[in-house]
């Protein structure tokens, strides 16, 4: 799906003194967000710690020390058959030293956004927890795609595959109402766009929020972009085109197996990515052919996040 450049970032805004356009149903919702906590207190440590170039792991380890819940997330997604273990690990500090920082920080930070996804919920064809099923998957395919390119962003892009739709679920929760009748009567035509589609009844998308949100949590530029652009990745003009090619590519896969964000198809193919990472289709089936591996090594890490009551 790629969104066509209407009205866009402008819909029902009005301008300030400086005359700059200002987009106040969004500047609403941010405002309602900023009230309540969107992430715990700890996923906005941990997400800071990873952006953290210097960061050391035992810094990973006083974070989750703090958080026993957490802590027994993570410790059982390090103790699944992902990681192969051949004895039981219980303390951080030997999880580290088995599987190395960034992949401990990796369980930590897809634990932490996990919480946000406390209730199921569904409407339509959208279910919550599949939403939180995309956005693992996504993540770990985005990863699978730069381990295959060589790309110094390796660990970057699973963060950013993680966040892409961050704006989704805080649309869901703070414009519940709006959401569930918006699922419920979701456009069936072909070509639909959800973009424009959350355009026309909110005023703004959830590429526009998640890009908000990620300011407002001092997310690095690199994640910021991947939140924002990738619905439109051809009208990208920013210095991170292969992370944010990573996960276009890495959504479309996802997309195409059945593991869509609100259960409808709504993502096409994008030469611009193939270009960017120099990949061919080739490349693209081998990847999907490793992912059903991937999944089902980590689906401990997805279960870990589904919401409660979700069959």
């Amino acid at each position: 799906m790629h969104t066509a450049r209407t009205q866009s970032d402008q819909d029902k805004t009005s301008t300030t003194g400086s005359n700059k356009p200002v987009n106040t149903a969004l500047e609403r919702m941010l405002s309602h967000i900023k009230e309540v906590s969107t992430l715990p207190h700890i996923a906005m440590k941990l997400i800071r710690l990873s952006q953290d170039p210097n960061a050391q792991p035992q810094q990973l380890c006083n974070v989750l020390a703090t958080d026993p819940v957490m802590t027994s997330r993570v410790m059982r997604c390090v103790n699944s058959a992902a990681y192969g273990l051949t004895h039981p690990v219980t303390s951080l500090h030997r999880a580290v030293c088995l599987l190395g920082y960034s992949q401990l920080r990796d369980l930590a930070l897809t634990a932490s956004v996990a919480s946000v996804f406390k209730h199921n919920h569904s409407c339509g064809q959208y279910v919550r927890a599949k939403l939180w099923r995309h956005m693992v998957a996504v993540a770990i395919c985005s990863r699978m795609i730069a381990a295959r390119c060589e790309l110094p962003e390796f660990e970057e892009v699973y963060l950013a595959g993680l966040l892409h739709d961050i704006g989704i679920i805080l649309i869901d929760q703070y414009e519940h109402n709006t959401f569930t009748d918006m699922m419920t009567n979701f456009p069936q035509h072909a070509g639909v766009n959800l973009a424009l589609v959350e355009q026309g009844r909110l005023g703004y998308d959830h590429t526009m929020l998640g890009a908000r949100i990620a300011d407002e949590w001092g997310l690095a530029q690199p994640l910021h972009d991947a939140i924002r652009y990738h619905h439109q990745v051809d009208r990208y003009n920013g210095e991170h085109t292969r992370i944010l090619a990573c996960v276009d590519l890495a959504n479309l896969v996802c997309t195409l197996r059945g593991w869509s964000s609100i259960g409808h198809q709504l993502v096409n193919a994008n030469q611009w990515s193939m270009q960017q990472l120099q990949l061919i289709t080739t490349d693209l089936q081998v990847i999907n052919d490793d992912l059903t591996a991937e999944i089902k090594l980590n689906r401990e890490l997805i279960r870990s996040g589904m919401p409660s009551s979700y069959e």
